[in-house]
């Protein structure tokens, strides 16, 4: 059974097209599948706006998340609780 697809065109800044290309060259497959694939990989972060924390904790377990987001929680959880007096230890 064929696959219904759509030709669509997409105003990119010049070195989204560059790492686009780039991952579609590493990973031997066309652009447009770089691009599903991206497309898919954002749709399973934003399943729900408010996911029950199970459910955040489940996702969080299957997909972790990047050393720079980690960075920034503990920086935001340091200030947070420098703000409510507790000290660091």
């Amino acid at each position: 059974m064929a696959i219904t697809t759509s030709k669509v065109t997409y105003s990119l800044k010049p070195e989204t097209v560059d790492r686009v290309q780039e991952l579609s060259v590493l990973w031997g497959v066309p652009k447009s599948e770089v691009i599903r694939r991206a497309v898919n990989q954002i749709g399973s972060l934003e399943m729900k706006k408010n996911p029950t924390p199970l459910e955040a904790l489940a996702w969080l377990q299957k997909n972790g998340i990047s050393a720079k987001v980690a960075e920034k929680w503990n920086r935001d959880i340091l200030l947070e609780r420098r703000a409510w007096g507790r000290k660091r230890r």
